[in-house]
C-alpha cells in the first residue's frame, strides 16, 4: 500500500513540474535591457491564455526563422534560412544581422519584412493572437 502512494505522489509531482513549460505569465521582462547583441532584431513573443486575449503569456520555445525572400512550402536550397532564434522561457529572442532586408517568419509562415540598418537593433514583437502577428511594423510580407 505504501508503495502505490508513493507512486502517486511522484507522478503528482511530475504533473505539476510540467505544468509552466510552453508558456508562462509575463513577468516584468525589459527587452530594451536584456539584449546583447550589436546589430539585428529583438523582442518579446506572447501567446493568448487560450480562450480569450487576457492574460497573455510569454511563449517560451517560440522559433523565428530569417530568409532573404518568402520561404516557399518547404526546404528550398536556393532560399536557405538565413538565421533563427528561439524565445526564452520570459519570451525574449534576439538575432544577430547583418544590415540588409529580410524576411522574418514566425511558426505557422506568419512573416514580416524587415531592414536591419548599420549598427541598429530592432524591436519586434510577436503576438500569436489573430492578425499577421507582428507589432512594430504594420508591413506583412507578401507570403502566400
Amino acid at each position: 500500500m505504501r508503495h502505490r502512494s508513493n507512486a502517486t505522489r511522484l507522478w503528482l509531482l511530475i504533473g505539476l513540474a510540467l505544468l509552466p513549460i510552453g508558456c508562462r505569465p509575463i513577468r516584468e521582462t525589459d527587452p530594451d535591457k536584456k539584449v546583447t547583441i550589436t546589430q539585428g532584431l529583438y523582442g518579446l513573443a506572447t501567446k493568448p491564455s487560450g480562450i480569450d486575449a487576457s492574460p497573455v503569456y510569454a511563449w517560451w520555445g517560440a522559433r523565428f526563422e530569417v530568409y532573404a525572400e518568402c520561404p516557399g512550402g518547404g526546404y528550398d536550397p536556393d532560399n536557405p534560412v538565413i538565421a533563427s532564434g528561439v524565445s526564452d522561457p520570459n519570451g525574449f529572442y534576439q538575432i544577430a544581422l547583418e544590415p540588409g532586408d529580410y524576411i522574418v517568419c514566425a511558426e505557422f509562415r506568419r512573416c514580416t519584412a524587415v531592414t536591419v540598418d548599420p549598427n541598429a537593433r530592432q524591436r519586434l514583437d510577436y503576438d500569436s493572437t489573430d492578425g499577421h502577428g507582428w507589432s512594430n511594423t504594420g508591413v506583412p510580407a507578401p507570403c502566400p
